[in-house]
């Protein structure tokens, strides 16, 4: 064996580096937003990014992609938390019934003695005639 050749006893390998930087889709999905939530965030400079090239093959690419790194996306996320509006903790449903499963259910948080305010969409009036009706059967 020449001595410019390596010694196969003592060839060692590269360390396998995994990546740690996350994509936009990857941040947006831990943090439950949209991916254009988070690209507005990083636009706005309220969170930090860079463009990296992507990989393919082994081989970057000329394309580039968002890089955030998962401390820089928690931080950006204990700072600005929620954006709910709402103090009581309560989210927001939407329930789409015909007027007498509507009906029904209201029935049914009365029977149950559940409290939730429910309303029809646009019609603030309504609710108070639903539960007249149901209170009067």
């Amino acid at each position: 064996m020449s001595p410019k050749q390596n010694d196969p006893t003592k060839a060692t390998k590269a360390p396998v580096t995994v990546p740690t930087d996350l994509t936009l889709e990857q941040a947006a999905a831990i943090v439950h937003l949209t991916p254009f939530r988070v690209r507005m965030a990083i636009h706005d400079k309220d969170l930090k990014a860079v463009l990296v090239p992507m990989i393919r093959n082994g081989v970057a690419t000329k394309q580039n992609r968002l890089s955030i790194q998962p401390e820089d996306l928690k931080a950006w996320r204990d700072v600005t938390g929620t954006k709910s509006k709402r103090t009581d903790g309560r989210t927001k449903f939407n329930l789409y019934a015909n007027p007498s499963e509507y009906e029904a259910i209201l029935k049914l948080f009365k029977e149950q003695k559940i409290m939730t305010p429910i309303q029809r969409a646009n019609i603030k009036k309504a609710v108070a005639t639903a539960l007249a009706t149901v209170e009067a059967k």
